[in-house]
């Protein structure tokens, strides 16, 4: 299949992971996800008044097959200020056909799916982008970059703008990777690859092939999924067709905060100095307090309303570990393992059910649910 598409910019985003809450184990840090398409939103109008008119996205917009009508709402939100959405499906969002196949009903919106599809993105044709949905099998992607690369060289193309959803061992760091910067190089020895990655939640570019114009760039997620994300400044990236430079587009929507805990003063100074700090506009702060071993802090929700605190226990050792109530780590895992794999599908009450798994005081936990779900409870 081909589509002309000649822009001299495009957007480049991955793993937004559209959804209400942002970690299960803090009901109250929420709505992150929409902020962060707000943000973004804002900016492009800002600075680029309306040119930048093709998405491309790298997988997981979405973080589970069945999106919720607010998931869809906001979705369309932001996909509407585009002409043309490239994407390709990753790991949360792999289901045939997927959820964000359905935006290909929205009005003056042109969506398609790059695995199987040759864009070209200059009038010469000698620049092109395509793209590979997730797939389990390190050696069916790689039979898959084959193919992209043997249907590149067949059409002349010069420079390859390849999209994929895997994991690459130079931004994972640890692990199984599916595939490392010397597999690029050996598939594609005779042109400029450029591959725009998604998956590990990483923000990096790394120049490749002697630095003939090469790279792999991942722009990360939009905002912090877990907590040894929250240091880095999540971002969307605005791709140059023709040169290398690439321009982040800032949605940090939320400020992150850490404390060691030496008693109440230290959190309140925590508490007062992030209020000071707030970015108008901003989610409220997230302070995590790191709790040192024989310690306690029991915390209401009205101590501090303006605020997110996280209460995280530190062992002998320094380390640190989430708190876990009246069992063991591996008691607990094997309990939520248990309600992952055989709970409902619905993500709302998968996630209440571990939540009742972890808490001393099941009554008040379902209280803080439905007053979050804004539903009353029946006398």
């Amino acid at each position: 299949m081909f589509i002309p598409s000649v822009e001299s910019k495009f957007l480049f985003t991955a793993d937004n992971h559209i959804k209400s809450r942002t970690w299960t184990n803090s009901m109250l840090l929420h709505s992150d996800a929409y902020a962060a398409l707000n943000a973004a939103s804002a900016w492009l109008t800002d600075k680029y008044q309306e040119q930048i008119q093709t998405l491309v996205i790298g997988g997981d917009w979405f973080d589970t097959d069945r999106p919720t009508a607010e998931d869809m709402l906001q979705s369309v939100e932001f996909l509407k200020r585009f002409h043309t959405v490239y994407y390709i499906r990753g790991n949360h969002d792999k289901k045939d056909p997927s959820f964000l196949e359905l935006m290909k009903y929205m009005p003056d919106v042109d969506l398609v799916n790059l695995e199987g599809t040759t864009v070209f993105l200059t009038e010469d044709m000698k620049t092109a982008m395509t793209g590979i949905n997730y797939t389990d099998s390190a050696d069916d992607l790689k039979a898959k970059i084959q193919l992209c690369h043997d249907q590149a060289k067949s059409q002349n193309v010069e420079t390859l703008y390849l999209v994929l959803h895997t994991s690459f061992k130079h931004l994972l760091n640890f692990g199984t990777s599916k595939l490392e910067i010397r597999d690029i190089e050996a598939l594609f020895p005779d042109m400029v690859v450029r591959v725009l990655v998604g998956d590990v939640h990483t923000r990096d570019t790394v120049n490749i092939c002697e630095c003939n114009g090469s790279y792999i760039h991942s722009p990360g997620s939009t905002y912090p999924t877990s907590i040894d994300k929250t240091a880095e400044e999540p971002a969307m990236s605005i791709i140059p067709v023709t040169g290398t430079q690439i321009e982040d587009i800032p949605c940090q929507v939320r400020m992150y905060w850490r404390v060691e805990y030496i008693d109440r003063s230290d959190l309140d100074s925590t508490v007062d100095a992030a209020m000071d700090a707030q970015v108008e506009g901003f989610l409220p702060p997230f302070i995590r307090v790191l709790l040192p071993e024989g310690k306690e802090l029991k915390l209401l929700q009205s101590d501090y309303p303006d605020v997110v605190v996280q209460v995280t226990k530190m062992t002998a050792d320094g380390g640190e570990v989430s708190e876990i109530k009246n069992r063991t780590a591996h008691e607990s895992y094997t309990l939520q393992q248990a309600v992952s794999d055989e709970a409902s599908e619905d993500a709302d009450l998968r996630d209440l059910a571990v939540a009742l798994l972890e808490t001393d005081d099941p009554v008040a936990e379902i209280d803080r649910w439905l007053e979050f779900w804004k539903v009353e409870r029946l006398a």
